[in-house]
């Protein structure tokens, strides 16, 4: 294992890290702790392949983009490990694979999950109501979360379980709250939405036994809100939220400029430290319990970045 290396980094190492020139930076809290990130293995995508996502598989991770109708399998280790063809007619929400190893590809026009075997072929496809709009969605390896609206594509959007098996797709409501422009990340049974826009509002929905024979139980919903501060720009717009192994990371960015803000927060919600730094990337999964957390750079081409975290002592 080593440090982050490239110059975008070495500014992360330096900011999270919690040196004196962090100390420095207005907003930094003192005395805090800070979380340092050890790059393992990265994956450096084909020439021209724009990585929009990276989403779950059971022995890796699954990467695709917006602009190509092909999806990578990553190992734990970043090892590719093949490629699937999507049979797509637009671009994908997001891209996951399941247990059976055939890719589930949820799309908004027309709204619908995709089923798509190793071979490229189309297995099946799931067909959500015609007056269901979504705005975006994450698979845990069981079933997807995503934010929809029947109201039209501007929302407003509240959060939604889509269970799809051979005898169909469910749709349950998870939540009554209703979200701006939300982001999604899930994880066993959970999910983690972030509000693109400002104040950056935090909801954590879900509990260990949320999920009862695939569908959420009623009354065991575990709900945290929070507030980020994101910096001094009012456009900047957050990344899905994630969580660590005590707390939650974000990214947050001016889509005017290469400036991000990598924020952390404890579990009630208070903000370890608001850094702002230079670097076109942005985390985008993690696993709290080993610790690993996923970020895509896009310097000269777009590469895919596995890193293990660790906390340093106040």
């Amino acid at each position: 294992m080593r440090p982050i290396s490239t110059p975008l980094g070495f500014i992360a190492w330096t900011v999270l890290s919690w040196t004196p020139l962090a100390a420095q930076i207005p907003g930094v809290k003192r005395f805090v702790p800070a979380v340092q990130f050890v790059e393992e293995a990265r994956w450096v995508a084909p020439e021209g392949y724009e990585v929009s996502g990276v989403g779950f598989a059971p022995e890796g991770y699954v990467v695709w983009s917006r602009e190509s109708s092909e999806a990578h399998l990553l190992s734990w280790d970043m090892v590719h490990r093949g490629s699937i063809e999507m049979p797509l007619t637009g671009p994908p929400l997001a891209v996951a694979q399941d247990s059976a190893g055939n890719l589930q590809v949820l799309s908004r026009d027309p709204a619908r999950i995709l089923h798509v075997a190793p071979d490229g072929s189309q297995a099946r496809e799931d067909l959500l109501p015609v007056d269901l709009h979504l705005i975006h969605g994450d698979f845990d390896g069981r079933v997807w979360f995503v934010a929809s609206s029947v109201t039209g594509p501007e929302g407003p959007w509240v959060l939604q379980v889509l269970i799809a098996e051979r005898a169909g797709l469910t749709v349950e409501d998870v939540s009554d709250q209703r979200f701006t422009a939300p982001t999604i990340f899930a994880r066993e049974g959970t999910a983690y939405v972030s509000e693109t826009r400002r104040p950056h509002t935090i909801t954590v929905v879900g509990a260990q036994d949320a999920m009862v024979r695939g569908a959420p139980r009623a009354g065991l919903l575990d709900t945290l809100s929070i507030a980020a501060q994101a910096g001094p720009s009012d456009g900047w717009n957050a990344v899905r939220v994630l969580p660590l192994d005590t707390g939650f990371l974000q990214t947050i960015a001016d889509p005017t400029s290469i400036w991000r803000t990598v924020v952390v927060y404890d579990t009630s919600g208070r903000p370890y430290t608001n850094p702002i730094f230079r670097g076109a990337f942005g985390f985008v999964r993690s696993d709290p319990e080993a610790q690993r957390i996923i970020a895509v750079l896009r310097l000269n081409r777009s590469e895919v970045v596995q890193y293990r975290w660790r906390w340093n002592a106040p």
